[in-house]
């Protein structure tokens, strides 16, 4: 059996095909996209595991940027004046005041939701400016926000069936 057959067999059963975020399902199953190993495979590999990623926003006033993420319904918490976490359901990005020059001064993230109107609608209510929502032909319902400091959190949802 070609290792191409193979890949797509395991992406069959990785991916569920309600899964908006399944790469079957956007056309981009190739032979180069890697599978997601079982824990007793990556523990037979001696590899370390990765069980999480965390953002780190550069900002140029962590309490002005405290204040923007809890408008935008996050909670947040301090580790001195110049660093903060904002967390959001399973989300917490860093907000990191530097001045350094070898700092990136914007970042980007993008957050699958359940309902991007709703959020959308719930952040303009708190007076934030938002692009879209609007469909696109992958399948996604997507909009975005900047945040003060020029960093692009753009969001989306499944279309839904008409």
């Amino acid at each position: 059996m070609s290792q191409v057959r193979v890949l797509h067999r395991r992406l069959r059963r990785l991916c569920v095909s309600s899964e908006p975020a399944c790469p079957r399902d956007r056309g981009e199953h190739r032979a180069t996209i890697p599978t997601m190993a079982t824990d007793k495979q990556v523990a037979a590999r001696g590899v370390v595991r990765v069980v999480g990623v965390e953002p780190i926003f550069a900002v140029t006033d962590v309490a002005r940027s405290v204040a923007h993420y809890e408008r935008l319904g996050f909670t947040t918490s301090h580790h001195d004046a110049t660093y903060a976490f904002a967390h959001r359901d399973r989300l917490t990005i860093h907000l990191a005041q530097t001045d350094s020059p070898g700092i990136a001064r914007t970042g980007s993230i993008y957050m699958h939701v359940d309902d991007a109107d709703r959020l959308a609608t719930a952040w303009r209510q708190a007076g934030v400016e938002v692009v879209g929502p609007e469909d696109f032909d992958y399948g996604k319902r997507e909009g975005s926000h900047t945040d003060p400091d020029g960093n692009l959190i753009r969001f989306g949802s499944p279309l839904q069936q008409r």
